[in-house]
């Protein structure tokens, strides 16, 4: 077949891009398969010849053993080069593929080399340590997909080994190698007289690796034969049916693959060529590959059968469902390898019987009383046949050309003067720099003619500049030829804007320029209308009090918007956002975390609805109550919408209200033991006040008068400790707990305070001991308080200081503080009471007289003299009281002293 001519490859490309154009067609995206949600999946990932028969008989035997399991289900995912010829496109199958199966599978069979290339990224995340199989493997492929892109030779940098590409998997692989020199010394036992070899390949990396194997065998071992590439592109289809029809009889063919591009630069095979080529030959073809030889196609070669590669793929498949690692099984050779030869197919081609080699594995062996002349006959029918078949096939496909050729031309004239699209043409001009800086204007249509008012019998054939002139609304088209599209704005008749597409192509002789203008102001009007109307939407979304984000799950995941409200709450910017999925702007954990309610939304549809409850960057508190739903649009995209209600304050005040109620129940508790404990305080010294009283007044005795009026006197004391802790108590809650600030001599009152407890302590074997190390310390504050605190911590210490002594005092001023203290040698406090010791009504001997309130008393007081206050204390050691309070240098109305 002939080149076709220019106006059928113009005819045949300007409507396809017309079309495109006016309908703004973009490519649809692949549908996804429906996720699986069991995890005993077996995936099969095909990089090869989809139709190949042994292809199909492995899937079949697959399925019946995992049928028959009862415990996996087989899924079948393509991987074609085509879809995966650029970043996008990888990422997005990679993408299907992963959103299809978001369980790691129970076993994933790569068919090809390729597809376990592309796919390893899923093992390293996703399918993390998912055992593995490389079916029909080769030794040595690329190590990258770049190495895999057609017509191109990958360098040595990009080779590596299989062995070393499943390193570190949990991988086995199944090689099937190719047998080139045990294939030539069979067609040379069978046709000694062959001095040159054709060999039938395409541009894909694995024919790349027959050449280059076909050839080093050739120079390494039989230097004496001539090899002939016949490969797809650099030759037709047609050049190769003609070149294998006119071989020579020295000539032996080989058969290897004739992938050709169809749909962009997608491969698929041809099996019509096979069929040809087979038929139209004088000389028997033969393969290195189990490719119809079984049939009679071809006439045979030496490799490892389909058969054993499929038993081979299921007992390493079988080994692995039953619970071996991949890893654990060894990369094994598919099988053993033997020369194949279909005796039927060498007989047709005067191979006589004499010439077969005994060792080969025949098909199609004659029956026993078939006679040899039948043979013979067949041998001259069926070249003659085919010979017959070529010539008609090559005269109707001429006829047919001629036809389409008439139709087209016919059709283009038709369609381009038209179509409601203004269309002109040009011859360009060039300088002597091949720059365009004129043009003569060849051709337009009718609805150029109407659109700038003119007849086209005044343009045709005038220079673009001088037509400029003559209608000025041109000029604006016709300012630059470049090949392309590009936008421009034009006014019509009436002097409004309209709003154009100009593409402009060249043409199939490379001489002229075709130039199409396509009306863009409505869709520019709509596109106005509709970026007005989304910019309001945005205003409204970024001044609602809600975090609003938005997900394309087509996209991987990425954002495609976030509102105001979002950036505060998630202290990122939409810019940084915009585009980037949440491992880009989450930490990692809490990335995989939403990851996963992504995928199981997706999976379900169900809303999700939680509050959450995180820290930002600064360790601030947030409370979240927030939703995820997924929306399909009519454009077929999916998305996820969150939304997110900052409800912190609300929160914050639950807790507080809780943790209000809890105090309350507690104060109430705690006044309820102080009531109680206070009925029977007051009651004890009250009658014994009153008793002794009663008997003082009828005693005559000195003696007992004297212990009467001591037992009365002392219930006086605890009666007045009793009514002056209730009083001190009801101020602090009240705040007017007065305070009277002077400039104390802190050793003095400490002696005073040493002398009075003595006189009160019972116990006279425990003195009570005053330490002072300095000679004058001065101290701005109030004395009675001062004393209450000192005075409360020793009244405790003597009533649990059984023998020892009580010392108290303080410590040499420091860091512009001092320390007092209160010492004993008595029972020591519990741990778990230490953190409870100065809390009100708390008493660790409910035996001893007391209110429980001294001790909270104190720490008020302290807290009133801006210090801190506190025990150190070890059961059945002893303990100490302390307090801290600021200490400065003389001041006026401040701390004094010398140190």
């Amino acid at each position: 077949m002939s080149q076709l001519c220019a106006i059928e490859r113009m005819a045949i490309s300007l409507p396809v891009i017309l079309l495109c154009s006016l309908l703004h067609i973009v490519p649809s995206r692949a549908a996804t398969t429906d996720s699986l949600s069991m995890t005993d999946t077996v995936i099969v990932v095909n990089s090869v010849a989809n139709a190949d028969s042994w292809l199909r008989q492995l899937y079949w035997e697959m399925d019946k053993y995992v049928r028959e399991k009862g415990s996996c289900v087989l899924v079948s995912e393509l991987l074609t080069p085509n879809e995966m010829d650029d970043e996008a496109g990888y990422e997005q199958a990679l993408s299907r593929i992963a959103l299809s199966h978001p369980n790691p599978p129970r076993l994933v069979v790569f068919i090809g080399n390729y597809s376990w290339t592309a796919c390893r990224p899923l093992l390293d995340s996703v399918w993390k340590d998912v055992p593995a199989i490389i079916c029909e493997a080769y030794h040595q492929v690329p190590s990258t997909l770049q190495g895999f892109i057609p017509g191109h030779t990958p360098p040595d940098s990009l080779m590596s080994t299989t062995r070393a590409s499943i390193d570190g998997y949990n991988a086995t692989a199944i090689v099937r190698p190719f047998f080139i020199s045990e294939t030539i010394n069979a067609i040379k036992e069978l046709r000694p007289e062959i001095k040159q070899l054709m060999l039938i390949s395409d541009q894909r990396f694995e024919s790349e690796m027959v050449r280059s194997e076909l050839q080093r065998v050739i120079l390494t071992s039989f230097g004496t034969l001539e090899l002939i590439n016949l490969q797809y592109p650099l030759i037709t289809t047609e050049e190769l049916l003609d070149t294998i029809n006119t071989a020579s009889p020295e000539t032996g063919i080989i058969y290897y693959s004739w992938y050709t591009a169809v749909s962009g630069n997608m491969f698929r095979t041809n099996d019509r060529v096979q069929s040809i080529v087979a038929s139209l030959t004088m000389q028997p073809v033969f393969t290195i590959a189990d490719m119809h030889v079984e049939d009679g196609r071809f006439a045979g070669g030496h490799f490892i059968s389909n058969a054993a590669l499929i038993a081979s793929t299921m007992h390493t498949v079988k080994r692995i469902l039953n619970g071996e690692r991949a890893d654990a099984i060894p990369m094994a050779i598919a099988g053993d390898n033997y020369t194949y030869l279909n005796y039927r197919n060498l007989v047709l081609h005067g191979v006589s019987e004499e010439q077969m080699p005994k060792s080969a594995v025949y098909y199609e062996l004659p029956e026993d009383g078939i006679p040899i002349f039948v043979y013979i006959l067949i041998i001259i029918a069926v070249p003659l046949f085919g010979a017959i078949v070529y010539l008609l096939t090559i005269h109707i496909l001429r006829e047919r050309r001629r036809r389409q050729d008439y139709k087209l031309h016919t059709r283009y004239e038709q369609m381009i003067g038209h179509m409601p699209i203004i269309y002109y043409q040009i011859l360009p001009k060039y300088n002597h720099q091949g720059v365009i800086y004129d043009s003569v204007l060849l051709d337009v249509n009718v609805a150029f003619e109407k659109f700038f008012n003119v007849r086209k019998s005044a343009l045709v054939n005038r220079n673009t500049t001088e037509v400029a002139r003559l209608c000025p609304p041109f000029a604006a088209l016709a300012r630059s030829q470049k090949v392309g599209e590009v936008s421009i704005v034009v006014a019509d008749k009436q002097g409004n804007e309209v709003y154009f597409d100009r593409l402009t192509f060249e043409s199939a002789d490379n001489k002229t320029l075709d130039v199409f203008c396509i009306d863009k102001t409505d869709a520019h009007n709509i596109l106005q209308d509709t970026s007005r109307q989304q910019k309001a939407l945005e205003t409204i979304l970024n001044h609602i009090p809600i975090a609003v984000k938005v997900k394309d799950v087509n996209e991987r995941l990425g954002y495609v918007f976030w509102n105001t409200t979002a950036e505060q709450l998630f202290e990122s910017t939409s810019e940084y956002a915009l585009g980037r999925t949440d491992y880009d702007t989450m930490p990692e954990d809490v990335a995989e975390m939403i990851r996963q309610e992504d995928l199981e939304l997706i999976r379900t549809g169900q809303t999700q609805i939680a509050t959450r409850h995180f820290f930002d960057h600064k360790g601030e508190e947030h409370f979240t109550h927030q939703s995820n739903s997924l929306i399909h649009l009519p454009s077929g995209k999916d998305w996820v919408l969150f939304t997110a209600w900052d409800v912190t304050q609300m929160k914050k005040l639950e807790r507080e209200l809780r943790y209000a109620k809890e105090q309350a129940e507690e104060s109430n508790r705690m006044k309820s033991a102080f009531l109680a404990n206070m009925s029977h305080e007051i009651r004890t010294p009250l009658n014994a006040i009153v008793g002794f009283s009663s008997i003082l007044a009828n005693e005559a005795d000195e003696a007992e008068r004297k212990e009467y009026l001591s037992i009365i006197e002392h219930n006086n004391a605890l009666l007045l400790q009793l009514i002056s802790d209730i009083l001190d108590l009801a101020k602090i809650e009240a705040g007017t707990l007065d305070f009277s600030y002077t400039n104390v001599d802190i050793n003095k009152t400490l002696r005073e305070i040493e002398r009075t407890s003595n006189m009160k302590q019972t116990r006279e074997n425990i003195p009570i001991i005053a330490e002072l190390p300095m000679q004058e310390l001065y101290l701005y504050t109030d004395q009675t308080r001062f004393t209450q605190v000192v005075t409360n911590f020793i009244n405790n210490a003597m009533k649990f200081t059984y023998e020892g002594d009580i010392r108290f005092g303080y410590h040499k001023p420091k860091d512009n503080t001092i320390y007092f203290y209160v010492t004993d040698t008595g029972t020591g406090i519990p741990a778990d009471k230490k953190d409870s010791i100065f809390n009100r009504f708390v008493k660790l001997d409910s035996f001893e007289k007391g209110t429980g309130l001294g001790l909270s008393i104190c720490k008020n007081i302290v807290a009133e003299f801006k210090g801190t206050i506190g025990v150190d204390s070890e059961e059945g050691k002893g303990s100490t009281f302390w307090f801290k309070v600021p200490y400065q240098t003389a001041k006026a109305h401040q701390s004094i002293g010398n140190i």
